[in-house]
């Protein structure tokens, strides 16, 4: 997975149109237009050869941010539990390649990702910018296997007397799997957790936890899933967290309180997310 954290990753969209009068409104539908006038074109090879050399050259730890992941329980203060390490997209798009969308072709995304892993590893380490708790990062499966990674390592445990949690989306996972179990080894080896992320919440009582010998899993909070999921769908996903540990599972872009509401409801008690700093600010 990229350095690149979706919980502070803004919408790249066209501003939006003027508002409509109460008579116009009543005339046309609420709805989003399915063919938008001014679209955003993704990233082609072109983009993404000029991304990468441009990301060689700049000191990335500008652009490098950090939210803590807290259990939430109600009347009581967000308790950290590990803190996340990230590149913004939003930022990181601005700054060096306004006008696409960087990650709008997924392959293409996924082989830049992995100049962020090196990018953010050496950042944490020049810049000794590691917290007092766990330390958290995105990586991909094929970064643990770089030299890169073997001298971040080596750092680190100088730096820090805590492990780290890596978290790797779900779609490196299955894009090979036996890469996958050979990395899975290498981080148990070294002391390191895994955190499975960017996972749809349906996904909990498909994947095993325990089966794929993970210790996080990480859902994308989505305000679509209160009118998506009906009773039995959330009966099925509510037995799946108790099944999984609740201090397992983790419920990230967390931007309001609705979604704070709707994890609490199913079980959840770990959560990320623009809520969640705001929580901290103010208790």
């Amino acid at each position: 997975m990229a350095n690149l954290d979706p919980d502070k990753e803004k919408d790249i969209s066209p501003k939006p149109r003027k508002k409509k009068t109460a008579l116009e409104q009543k005339a046309i539908p609420q709805y989003e237009h399915v063919l938008p006038k001014k679209v955003i074109p993704t990233i082609g090879p072109m983009q993404l050869d000029k991304l990468e050399r441009n990301i060689l050259n700049i000191d990335m730890f500008s652009l490098i941010d950090q939210q803590n992941i807290c259990v939430v329980v109600e009347n009581m203060a967000p308790q950290v539990v590990f803190t996340k390490k990230y590149i913004s997209l939003n930022e990181m798009n601005t700054s060096i390649l306004p006008g696409y969308n960087i990650s709008g072709d997924k392959w293409l995304f996924q082989r830049l990702t992995q100049t962020f892993d090196h990018k953010l590893m050496q950042a944490l380490i020049n810049y000794k910018s590691f917290p007092e708790n766990v330390l958290s990062i995105n990586i991909n499966v094929s970064t643990i296997f770089t030299k890169e990674f073997d001298k971040f390592v080596a750092k680190q445990k100088t730096m820090s007397e805590h492990p780290m949690v890596l978290e790797i989306a779900l779609f490196d996972i299955m894009s090979d799997l036996t890469l996958y179990f050979k990395a899975q080894e290498k981080i148990y080896n070294l002391g390191y957790k895994i955190c499975i992320c960017n996972m749809d919440i349906q996904s909990l009582y498909v994947l095993n936890r325990e089966l794929i010998n993970v210790d996080f899993l990480k859902v994308r909070w989505n305000k679509n899933y209160i009118g998506d999921l009906n009773k039995i769908d959330r009966e099925r996903i509510s037995s799946a967290i108790k099944d999984q540990g609740k201090m397992r599972v983790i419920l990230s872009d967390c931007s309001s309180k609705e979604a704070i509401s709707f994890g609490t409801e199913l079980g959840i008690v770990m959560y990320q997310g623009f809520e969640i700093d705001q929580l901290q600010r103010v208790t």
